[in-house]
C-alpha cells in the first residue's frame, strides 16, 4: 500500500516537473521569438487588433443588447436549420444506399455464387478429362513398352 502511495507521489512530482518544464520552455521560446524586431511588431499589431475588436464588441453589446441578443439567436437558428437540413440529407443518402446499393450487392452476390458453381462444374469436367487423358497415356505407354520388349 505504501509503495503504491510512493509511486503515486513520484508520478505527481514528475507531472509537476513536466508542467514546470513546459511552462519554462514556452516562456523562454516566447522571449527568444520576441528578440526578432519583425516578430515583436507582428505580436504588437495582433494584440492591438484583438484589443480593438474586443472593445468594439463590448461597446456594441452595451449600446444594443437586444439587437446583439436577437442577432445571436438568429445565427443560432440559422445554424440549427442548416444542421437539420444536413442531417435529413444524410438520412436520405443512407436510405438510398440501403435501398439501392444493398440490393445491387445482393444481386452481385447471387451472380458470384452462380459463377462459382459454374466454375466448380467446369473444374470437375477438366479434372475428369485429365484423368481420362492420364489413363490413355498410361495405356499407350504400356502398349509401347510391350511392343518394345517384343522386338528385343
Amino acid at each position: 500500500m505504501r509503495q503504491e502511495e510512493a509511486t503515486i507521489g513520484q508520478r505527481t512530482q514528475n507531472d509537476s516537473k513536466l508542467v514546470k518544464g513546459i511552462v519554462v520552455g514556452g516562456v523562454i521560446g516566447g522571449c527568444l521569438t520576441l528578440l526578432d524586431k519583425n516578430t515583436r511588431k507582428q505580436v504588437s499589431e495582433s494584440a492591438s487588433s484583438m484589443k480593438d475588436s474586443s472593445v468594439a464588441v463590448i461597446t456594441n453589446v452595451k449600446e444594443n443588447p437586444t439587437e446583439v441578443k436577437d442577432q445571436i439567436l438568429d445565427q443560432a437558428k440559422h445554424a440549427t436549420d442548416i444542421l437539420k437540413t444536413t442531417i435529413q440529407e444524410a438520412k436520405d443518402l443512407l436510405g438510398k444506399i440501403q435501398s439501392e446499393v444493398v440490393v445491387d450487392a445482393k444481386d452481385l452476390s447471387q451472380e458470384a455464387k452462380t459463377l462459382a458453381e459454374e466454375a466448380r462444374e467446369d473444374l470437375k469436367n477438366v479434372q475428369a478429362d485429365l484423368i481420362e487423358t492420364g489413363s490413355q497415356l498410361t495405356e499407350t505407354e504400356e502398349k509401347n513398352s510391350v511392343e518394345t520388349q517384343r522386338y528385343m
